[in-house]
């Protein structure tokens, strides 16, 4: 059966002035590229959008936006890499576009992503790889 990609929650996180905001509840998607939920635990950190401070201006990019939900998505798959990183930034595309950010906003941050993304990317790895030997 299938079934329409859809926020199935809420966000919502604690804000203590900036970086980095942590989950108040879990956020769950249901994704039709990955053909099932994905869900955020509560806690979890994220900086929202990364969007460099020198564009903001230049496309209008805010840090808090439609992409949201989005964004915190976008950050769980790159923090526990258990997907490829093209795959990740495919539902960050296909995320956006369920909560109906503009085309030209969409295509911005994704395109950005996947030129600039391999930089976090690369550093969520190594944190990946010192939590799997701790544990």
């Amino acid at each position: 059966m299938h079934v329409s990609p859809r926020f199935v929650s809420a966000l919502k996180f604690t804000d203590k002035g900036g970086y980095p905001y942590l989950l108040a509840a879990p956020l769950r998607y249901h994704s039709d590229l990955f053909h099932g939920a994905i869900l955020v635990p509560k806690g979890f950190r994220t900086d929202l959008a990364t969007i460099p401070w020198c564009i903001q201006p230049l496309f209008g990019f805010m840090k808090v936006g439609r992409y949201d939900r989005a964004a915190v998505i976008h950050d769980y798959l790159y923090a526990t890499q258990w997907l490829p990183r093209s795959f990740c930034d495919r539902i960050l595309r296909e995320a956006m576009q369920t909560d109906r950010v503009p085309f030209l906003t969409c295509w911005a941050i994704w395109a950005g992503v996947r030129l600039g993304g391999w930089l976090a990317w690369h550093a969520d790895g190594r944190y990946v790889a010192h939590f799997r030997r701790l544990h």
